[in-house]
């Protein structure tokens, strides 16, 4: 599915596998400071249907076919879009997360930091989407205008979704 550059820049990582380095104890390839905003298409629950494995028996593009199913969800998939946080508290629900303690003079006590994964709703850490944000735009399959290749030499044009 092509995307527009703007959800591209967006996007830090798109993988099925998490790309955060995690430990149990702090060591210089865990996920800290340095990555806090990082964005992560999780592709591990998105099926899109394969518009272009359906053709006539010559091999041409099903042109009817590549329109209705363009850069659409397979039911029961989803798309998962998360954004790594820095926060004093530790979610709900969160497993795999990294954590480091500081000094906090004013207070005169630790103060724990636990870095994680999490679905945003507002944008954070100078990115100009949400995770929910980029998540709807994903799902709605793209932009509304699309250039699908349906043979060596012709493409289809739709500039709406049906």
């Amino acid at each position: 599915m092509k995307l527009p550059g703007t959800i591209v820049r967006e996007l830090d990582y798109v993988t099925w596998i998490d790309p955060a380095k995690y430990s149990l104890s702090s060591t210089n390839s865990d996920w800290l400071d340095d990555k806090v905003g990082s964005i992560w298409w999780n592709t591990s629950p998105a099926r899109f249907y394969r518009y272009n494995d359906y053709g006539t028996q010559n091999g041409l593009l099903d042109i009817n076919y590549a329109k209705k199913f363009w850069g659409k969800l397979v039911p029961g998939s989803e798309i998962k879009v998360l954004q790594w946080v820095k926060r004093t508290t530790l979610a709900d629900g969160v497993t795999a997360f990294n954590r480091t303690s500081v000094f906090d003079i004013s207070k005169n006590k630790n103060i724990e930091y636990y870095y994680y994964w999490e679905e945003t709703t507002v944008p954070e850490y100078d990115k100009n989407y949400s995770t929910t944000e980029l998540s709807s735009i994903l799902q709605a399959g793209g932009p509304d205008n699309r250039f699908i290749p349906s043979s060596e030499n012709s493409i289809l044009i739709s500039n709406n979704s049906n």
